[in-house]
C-alpha cells in the first residue's frame, strides 16, 4: 500500500470507470496499468503533499485516464470527483501541459497521442514541447515494399542509437516496431548500479541496451485507430492523450 493513498475509493473510481468505458471508448481501452500508475503519481505527490489534494487527483486522473474526447474526460473526471474527492473548483489544464508533463516526469509511462491525419507531429513542434536538437523521428513503412526484414532491423537500430541519450523519440506509423520494443515500451529495466537497461528483440536476439532516464518514446497513432486496431496490452502501456 501507498500511505496517505485512500486505496479504497480509488479503487472503487476506477471500477467505475472500468465498467462503464464501453462509452467512452472500447471495452479495454483501460486496463490496470492505467489504475497502478494513477496510484504511483499519487503516492509520489503525496511525498511533498501530506494530504491529498484536488490538484494532485486532478493532475493524476487527466495523465492515467487521458485520450478520450472532452465529455468522456469530464465523465471520468465526475466519478472521480464524486467517490474520491470533489475537483470541481479548478480548472482543468490544456492538453498541452499534459504533455508537457509527461515528457518532464522521469517516473512517467512513455506517451501515446492519439491524432487526426498526424497532427500530433506538427503541434509537438509548435507548440515547442520537443525540439530538432531534443528529439528523433522514425517514421514506418510508408509503403508495402518498405515492410522488409532489412528496414526493420535498420528502424530498431535508430531506436537504439536513441535510447542512451536525453531526447524524445517519435515513432509514427511503426506499428511493426512495438513488439520487437516490447520491454522497452513496459519499462521493464534491467538495473545495473546507477544506470539502466532493456532487451530489445533483434532479429534472433536479445541485446540489452542502456536507457536513458529523460529519453522518452511519444506514439503518435490515428485516433480512430484506438477504437479498434490497437491491442489492449499496448494502449495499457502508455499515458494517452487526444492532441
Amino acid at each position: 500500500s501507498t500511505p496517505g493513498v485512500p486505496l479504497r475509493r480509488i479503487s472503487q473510481a476506477f471500477y467505475e470507470v472500468y465498467d462503464r468505458q464501453a462509452a467512452f471508448r472500447r471495452l479495454d481501452f483501460y486496463g490496470m496499468r492505467d489504475f497502478y500508475f494513477l496510484v504511483k503519481h499519487i503516492g509520489r505527490a503525496l511525498k511533498a503533499n501530506s494530504t491529498l489534494t484536488e490538484q494532485i487527483l486532478q493532475d493524476a486522473v487527466l495523465r492515467n485516464f487521458g485520450g478520450s474526447e472532452a465529455k468522456h474526460k469530464a465523465d471520468i473526471c465526475q466519478l472521480f470527483s464524486d467517490m474520491v474527492l470533489p475537483m470541481g473548483t479548478i480548472p482543468e489544464p490544456p492538453v498541452f501541459k499534459l504533455v508537457s508533463d509527461n515528457l518532464e516526469d522521469e517516473h512517467a509511462r512513455h506517451l501515446m497521442l492519439l491524432t487526426s491525419q498526424s497532427a500530433a507531429l506538427r503541434l509537438l513542434f509548435q507548440e515547442k514541447l520537443i525540439t530538432h536538437q531534443d528529439s528523433r523521428i522514425i517514421l514506418g513503412a510508408c509503403f508495402p515494399g518498405d515492410e522488409t526484414d532489412s528496414f526493420h532491423a535498420q528502424q530498431l537500430r535508430e531506436v537504439q542509437g536513441c535510447m542512451d541519450k536525453p531526447i524524445a523519440l517519435v515513432l509514427l506509423h511503426c506499428n511493426n516496431l512495438y513488439e520487437s520494443l516490447y520491454d522497452l515500451l513496459n519499462q521493464h529495466y534491467t538495473y545495473l548500479g546507477d544506470k539502466r537497461f532493456v532487451r530489445i528483440a533483434f532479429g534472433g536476439s536479445l541485446p540489452l541496451c542502456q536507457v536513458h532516464r529523460n529519453f522518452r518514446v511519444i506514439v503518435i497513432e490515428e485516433e480512430q485507430d484506438s477504437f479498434r486496431r490497437l491491442a489492449a496490452p499496448l494502449l495499457n502501456r502508455f499515458e494517452k492523450q487526444v492532441f
